[in-house]
């Protein structure tokens, strides 16, 4: 039976790595995680990325179709998901319009207007997983007119 010494040591043929060799692989894999979060990670942060965002996503509204490219079950499935988060973010305001463009099949950015002065408009961005639709982002915009409400 190995001591508890033995079964440290490397293997034959190979060195022990040194502190500062551990202290290096140790920041790259820190690093390597920072940077891989940063690429995969959902961005609710609120810092001035989340406003770059927000610039991007409304000009993808402008510029997409107000086409459905969507059954109707899932226009009420998305209008009624948007319409929760509305409650929540502006303390039960009901919604009273929306506006939603379509960039795909499965990813939308809508537009809801909310019953309340100080709740202002909502966009929210939203796609589909599988069957169901979520929102990926919701940023609080400046009171515009509407086109056509849905």
């Amino acid at each position: 039976m190995k001591s508890s010494n033995q079964s440290l040591q490397p293997p034959a043929g190979r060195r022990a790595m040194t502190t500062s060799q551990h202290v290096y692989m140790a920041g790259f894999v820190c690093l390597s995680a920072i940077f891989f979060g940063s690429i995969y990670g959902d961005d609710r942060s609120g810092t001035t990325s989340s406003e770059d965002n927000k610039e991007r996503w409304l000009f993808e509204f402008e510029v997409s179709s107000n086409k459905p490219l969507g059954t109707r079950d899932e226009i009420i499935d998305i209008k009624s998901i948007i319409e929760i988060e509305a409650r929540r973010l502006s303390r039960s305001a009901a919604v009273i319009g929306f506006d939603i463009r379509w960039i795909s099949p499965s990813l939308v950015v809508a537009k809801a207007a909310v019953a309340r002065a100080e709740a202002s408009r909502l966009l929210c961005v939203c796609d589909k997983r599988e069957a169901n639709w979520r929102i990926l982002y919701v940023y609080r915009i400046k009171k515009v007119p509407f086109g056509k409400l849905q």
